[in-house]
């Protein structure tokens, strides 16, 4: 039988299907605190894989995409714990941020290969749901002018190791 603390790390990769162990540990803390335990327990128990630095449901395969737009949610999140689901089309990753007057703000990451920029661009402007922000996430600066969307957008790039979130203009 699993406990909670075991119920929402399986939760998290139900949503999520692949992660690196960093990136589930942060989940955890952000809503417990601790947690490698519970991860060795659930690895005993047949429930979860650990393959090297990756931890995944038994029979999912690895995502790169969904892995980087977690570490965009966990940066742009700030110690924030944030909710979050799996995306559709284009949008690798939805997620949730209550800020400090208690107003939920929705976001929807958006990874950009060279030459995808207009079909990107495409995607997120049809995506009519929900008001959200959408969070380019580009390889190079040269992709800035190449992309936009009519919902409010940001750009999101890794320079010397570090996310940077850059405003764009609607």
């Amino acid at each position: 039988m699993l406990n909670g603390r075991q119920k929402y790390l399986l939760d998290v990769m139900e949503r999520l299907r692949y992660l690196r162990k960093d990136q589930l540990f942060s989940f955890f803390h952000l809503h417990f605190g601790t947690g490698e335990n519970q991860f060795r327990q659930l690895c005993y128990l047949n429930r979860l894989m650990e393959i090297e630095i990756f931890v995944l449901l038994p029979g999912r395969r690895r995502d790169d995409e969904v892995i980087a737009a977690v570490d965009v949610m966990l940066q742009f999140a700030a110690g924030r714990e944030p909710e979050f689901t799996a995306g559709h089309g284009g949008c690798k990753l939805a997620f949730f941020l209550t800020g400090p007057e208690g107003k939920v703000s929705a976001f929807k990451v958006y990874p950009v290969s060279r030459g995808r920029e207009a079909l990107v661009s495409a995607q997120a402007d049809a995506d009519q749901g929900r008001i959200h922000t959408v969070l380019f996430q580009i390889e190079d600066r040269s992709q800035i002018p190449l992309l936009g969307t009519a919902h409010p957008f940001h750009f999101v790039l890794w320079e010397d190791g570090r996310c940077r979130f850059l405003k764009g203009m609607t």
